[in-house]
């Protein structure tokens, strides 16, 4: 066993269980963005809507008024929909700067944290200096130290690959999981479908046959 690279792992790791707390921080930060995306979005999409009604209202009046006043239902139907368009805008722009601004607090959020890091692996360098940046937290340590205790990883870039590849099959596994949810639930959906489609067929055999025996 790696007895040097063993005690340095262990070394680092006393050092990524103060700095996991800031990356879980973090991690929770970036889950909060699509949803806040989703509800800009979602703002945006009923603006859209909102203004399409306008527009059509904006049209129908125009079109009333322009049988009797030609020009006049045009310069009423121009500045109805120049006010909607205006409005569409003002509304959207002052929606989309809350949510832009909820999105930039988590970002320096975020920055902060990542400088705060930084400035714990720096001060501690002797210590951590060896590791990549990117494998600087607790479980991928753990994985290493456990590589390196029982001789399946003899130096740094083995234990890294290792840790490489078992990140890699576990990011696999979870997207096959999610891709056998995603077709149960369709198979769920289908077989309701099915069911009901075979409720309607029979019901609809029973009001045949009903018929034809009424008319006997």
């Amino acid at each position: 066993m790696n007895i040097n690279l063993f005690n340095q792992l262990h070394a680092a790791r006393n050092i990524t269980v103060n700095t996991d707390p800031y990356f879980n921080r973090v991690n929770a930060l970036n889950d909060q963005k699509p949803y806040i995306i989703a509800k800009r979005n979602k703002v945006n999409k009923h603006v859209t809507i909102a203004a399409v009604i306008a527009g059509v209202f904006a049209f129908t009046m125009g079109t009333s008024l322009h049988e009797h006043a030609p020009i006049l239902g045009n310069i009423l139907f121009l500045g109805l929909l120049t006010v909607i368009v205006i409005a569409a805008i003002a509304i959207r722009k002052s929606r989309y700067a809350k949510f832009d601004a909820q999105i930039k607090s988590l970002d320096d959020e975020i920055a902060g944290i990542y400088e705060e890091t930084n400035r714990i692996f720096e001060a501690n360098a002797a210590s951590i200096g060896f590791l990549p940046y990117e494998y600087r937290y607790t479980e991928a340590v753990d994985f290493m130290i456990n590589m390196v205790g029982t001789e399946r990883a003899i130096n740094l870039p083995q234990a890294l690959q290792l840790f490489d590849d078992y990140d890699h099959r576990r990011t696999l596994e979870n997207q096959n999981q999610e891709i056998l949810m995603q077709q149960q639930y369709q198979n769920a959906q289908l077989q309701s479908l099915n069911r009901t489609a075979k409720v309607n067929t029979g019901v609809n055999i029973a009001g045949t046959l009903f018929n034809i025996a009424s008319k006997l």
